[in-house]
């Protein structure tokens, strides 16, 4: 869900991801077919840059300290280096003359080369996304649609390909480094600059540099060339690498972590072994307790008397790389790297008290990760929270498979008999902190730990009075005197800013904000502030629309003016935003184009003129990864034509941007050679038949609002063919803030179904979704459920009225997983089986009381006060309207942490009472709400297609 939302996240949609899922409305319409854009044809046979850099033999020092790594530098060089190159070319002698033919050759080889590469792309466009006399149009009630080509030779996809993974796009993963963590170089030359990113390929953990030339000289600077290494009469698999963040990732004399032998824990958690490693003397230094890291358990003999080794909760350096700090059994820790001392800073960690780290409810809805410290920049503060659960409500976890030592996710063991056969004659029970609407919430504490004095002190304490158990959103320093800490109250409606001091040790009060009475909305997860000069940038909303606002100081209790303005369009919450100070400006992501569109933009800090970077006049989802001087960018497309990834000189895309004077940098952009490989996705493409995706915006009446709809049509479409009736398959999420209809390229899970079953798929943005907090509050204060399924009964009414000439009105399903099977049971309810025939629901939340506080709260209050109606108002309610349905699939995993499985057992028990029957039920045991345990992320998707197809092809209808 999003405003970030953290949780009740739709597992279907992640799981494409990771295996790479009233009156007549009026439409407006943007066509994809899944296919490349012309951009994506002329570059997707570029060769991969993936390939090599000069080696690090030199030790440079600090980077700071060498103005061959200063940016401006590297500017000035590159506008003289060019400029001279064509004004000296003249005084070329003829000596060179063999060298310019032989160049001209090499050009002459490659522009064939690149003409041979686009008629090949020429080719799969045609396949994927015909034109002119190629095209296929087919005619509809309201309008001409352009369908992707069909050839019967061709393949579908299938649920198999979907498995396998076989139409993922290729994805390079780019840690940009530091500039002082970039290697030394044996030649210090200005060519070299900067752009260095840490990858992983084949085992290996690689240094590169985004530079082609480079890139292509064969010189590569491996970092890790092992994947695994042996300790103690052990071996231990490398699963994650951290680098100092404050010396040459090739200085051999320095210390990293590495990460083994990880167990998931919850969403954003886990536990593991860490590792300080030192390349010089390749040695491994197990991270551990002052406690425990003595602690041996010795075998028979004691040639083979290995150490026991406790897993941390994580592991992280200091700013300067001189110290790490660790968590153990809710405690926290911090390693000296030059003594090797490891200092204890807190000692009260229990199962009820979380120093530094997160519980169950903050990770999962409140800071989206697991962590609760923040350095400041010079290493001189620690500050951290302090969560005490002591009044919280336990929830317990059966498990009945799985053995104990396979459950990672409470501080305590999970209590278990003795195996009998290898089974567990008694379930296997787990205990977590959960609070639930109305019940005691974790009490937040807050605490300054000096480094100097190893002396501690509490800043902010939960006293218990009006305003206990406040909830901590954010922490940041700006500068290493001043901290700023985000509050709200425990319903999320009022936003606390306070600035603690580090030199006086106070905490001041600035500001709060109703975000209720400001603009009919809430708290969420806020995206991190900028630090520009004395003062900082920040995202506020006004007048419904998220922009961005300068603030002077640290203390300015309100913003000195907007950065961006506009009542169209928004700035998107969904990535940090990126300060590049010598270009003087901020980058951030907006809905400019459309509420389906992310598009990169900038805003000049002195003049604050705004400039788009991915050109607004076409279609496109964009992610950012920059790095942290915004220099450089990993820019991904992600759709809606085939995703690529390029990596950006930002200092020198700007100065070309001056130079074309264009309303964008697209042209500038399309000359950086694609970083990934598209060809193999474009292969596999060019051999199948495909959906159509259309997206729409429909408006709904009364209220004039329009919904985002993306409609995906079967392959081979044909609406004219007396007799044809497509079934209408609907897929919905539509939890507060999230979006389904974003234009990214997927074949999933829904795309398989339209394909394999001849069906028209609907996904369906109602009120409540989006970037907008004019829709957003559709969905909160006291609604959940309510605007949402009226507007997806009344998208699909409309839709099956417009095209009753090719629809079968008698085989409408709809479906959804977690939030979007909540609204799934909300939409069936409401519409009492008139327009709806099937539903499935998987790991539904069913009624708000089950699920946990902050979530809850924030969209519909404490349920003894004013939300008493509220949670009556959005849990399932009229039981007996189910019978009107022809049949519903209910699916849950029994061990689910997130959506209990209690919400489940309530709604069948409240179908027996109402004697609803028309359903079937599938349990899958010891699966957690992504629902994978033993097989079954590949079984659910079978079962989700085995009955859905029963369901289109009448298997039940006069079932009771």
């Amino acid at each position: 869900m999003s405003d970030q939302e953290y949780e009740l996240v739709d597992q279907s949609q992640n799981r494409a991801r990771l295996e790479q899922e009233y009156r007549a409305p009026s439409y407006s319409q943007s066509s994809s077919h899944d296919s490349l854009s012309t951009r994506s044809s002329q570059d997707s046979t570029s060769s991969e840059v993936f390939d090599n850099i000069d080696s690090a033999t030199n030790q440079r020092g600090d980077a700071d300290d060498n103005f061959y790594w200063d940016d401006s530098f590297q500017l000035i060089w590159h506008n003289y280096g060019k400029d001279n190159g064509r004004k000296y070319f003249k005084f070329f002698s003829s000596k060179y003359s063999c060298y310019i033919l032989l160049g001209i050759s090499i050009v002459l080889w490659f522009l064939a080369l690149f003409f041979y590469s686009k008629e090949n792309h020429s080719k799969i466009m045609k396949l994927i996304k015909p034109d002119g006399a190629n095209a296929k149009v087919v005619q509809t009630a309201d309008r001409n649609i352009t369908l992707s080509q069909y050839d019967p030779q061709f393949k579908n996809i299938t649920l198999a390909s979907f498995y396998n993974g076989e139409y993922l796009p290729s994805k390079i993963e780019v840690n940009w480094l530091d500039k002082r963590q970039y290697p030394t170089k044996s030649q210090n030359t200005i060519k070299n600059g900067g752009g260095y990113y840490l990858t992983r390929t084949s085992g290996s953990y690689i240094v590169k540099q985004m530079d082609s030339s480079l890139e292509k000289s064969g010189k590569i600077d491996i970092f890790i060339n092992f994947n695994r290494f042996a300790y103690e009469n052990d071996f231990f698999t490398i699963k994650d690498v951290i680098l100092n963040p404050a010396r040459p990732v090739d200085q051999l004399d320095n210390w990293h972590i590495l990460v083994t032998d990880s167990s998931v824990q919850w969403r954003h958690s886990s536990f593991a072994l860490f590792w300080v490693f030192n390349p010089l003397k390749h040695e491994f230094i197990p991270i551990q307790p002052p406690s425990l890291s003595t602690e041996n358990s010795s075998t028979e003999s004691e040639l083979f008397k290995t150490k026991k080794l406790y897993k941390l909760h994580f592991a992280e350096f200091s700013p300067k790389g001189n110290y790490i700090v660790f968590g153990y059994d809710h405690d926290l820790f911090i390693y000296t790297l030059v003594s090797g001392e490891v200092k204890q800073i807190t000692n009260t960690g229990s199962k009820d008290i979380f120093n530094g780290k997160a519980d169950w409810l903050y990770e999962e809805d409140i800071i989206s990760d697991d962590k609760l410290f923040w350095w400041s920049p010079d290493e001189a503060h620690l500050i951290y929270a302090k969560l005490n659960d002591t009044q919280v409500h336990d929830y317990d976890l059966n498990y009945y498979v799985k053995s104990a030592d396979e459950i990672f996710n409470t501080y305590e063991e999970p209590t278990s008999s003795k195996k009998v056969h290898h089974l567990n004659q008694y379930p296997v029970k787990s205990t977590i902190k959960y609070s639930k609407p109305g019940t005691p919430n974790p009490r937040a504490s807050i605490f300054h730990y000096k480094m100097s004095d190893s002396t501690t002190t509490e800043v902010i304490a939960d006293d218990g009075g009006p305003r206990s158990e406040f909830i901590v959103y954010s922490g940041q320093w700006l500068g290493s005197d001043s901290f700023i800490l985000k509050l709200s109250d425990r319903e999320s409606r009022f936003l606390r800013k306070k600035v603690f001091n580090a030199k006086d040790e106070k905490m001041k009060d600035i500001n709060e904000v109703d975000t209720y009475t400001a603009f009919g909305g809430w708290v969420s997860q806020p995206v991190p502030l900028i630090k520009v000069g004395e003062g900082y940038v920040d995202l506020m909303v006004e007048g419904n629309r998220s922009h961005l606002f300068y603030f002077e100081s640290v203390i300015s209790d309100h913003p000195s003016y907007a950065l961006t303005q506009s009542s169209e369009w928004e700035v998107l919450d969904t990535e940090p935003l990126a300060y590049d100070e010598l270009n003087n400006c901020i980058y951030f992501l907006s809905s400019k184009r459309s509420s389906m569109d992310v598009h990169l933009m900038s805003v000049d800090l002195t003049e604050h003129n705004i400039k788009e970077i991915t050109g607004t006049s076409k279609d496109g989802k964009y992610v950012v990864n920059f790095s942290d001087d915004g220099q450089y960018l990993d820019l991904i497309y992600e759709g809606p034509s085939i995703p690529w990834q390029r990596l950006i000189n930002m200092a020198v895309l700007h100065e070309h941007e001056h130079e074309k004077e264009s309303t964008d940098c697209d042209s500038i952009i399309e000359e950086v050679p694609i970083f990934n490989s598209e060809k193999p996705l474009a292969d596999k493409l060019t051999k199948s038949n495909l959906p159509t995706k259309v997206y729409r915006k429909i408006l709904i009446n009364p209220g004039n609002i329009f919904v985002d709809v993306v409609e995906i049509l079967p392959p081979n479409f044909n609406p004219g063919k007396v007799g044809n009736k497509y079934p209408i398959f609907v897929n919905i999420y539509a939890g507060p803030g999230s979006q389904m209809t974003l234009k990214t390229f997927s074949i999933g899970f829904v795309e398989v179904v339209s394909a394999t079953l001849n069906a028209i798929v609907l996904i369906i943005d109602p009120r409540g979704t989006g970037p907008n907090w004019a829709s957003r509050s559709f969905s909160g204060h006291g609604q959940l459920g309510t605007w949402e399924s009226k507007d997806i009964i009344a998208v699909t009414k409309q839709y099956i009225k417009v095209n009753e000439a090719f629809v079968n009105e008698d085989r409408v399903a709809i479906w959804g997983w977690s939030y979007g099977a909540y609204t799934t049971l909300k939409t069936l309810e409401l519409d009492n089986g008139e327009t709806f025939k099937y539903g499935m629901a998987v790991a539904p939340v069913t009624n708000w009381l089950f699920y946990d506080s902050v979530y809850a709260e924030r969209y519909l209050w404490l349920p003894q006060e004013e939300g008493e109606d509220s949670y009556k108002r959005s849990q399932i309610s009229d039981f007996a309207n189910f019978k009107n349905i022809k049949r519903l699939l209910l699916v849950q995993g029994t061990s689910d942490d997130n959506v209990h499985i209690q919400n489940l057992y309530w709604l069948l028990d409240q179908f027996n009472l109402a004697q609803v029957e028309n359903y079937d039920l599938q349990i899958f045991p010891d699966s957690d709400h992504s629902i994978a345990y033993h097989s079954a992320s590949v079984i659910i998707y079978d079962k989700l297609m085995h009955w859905l197809n029963d369901a289109f092809s009448g298997k039940f209808d006069g079932l009771v």
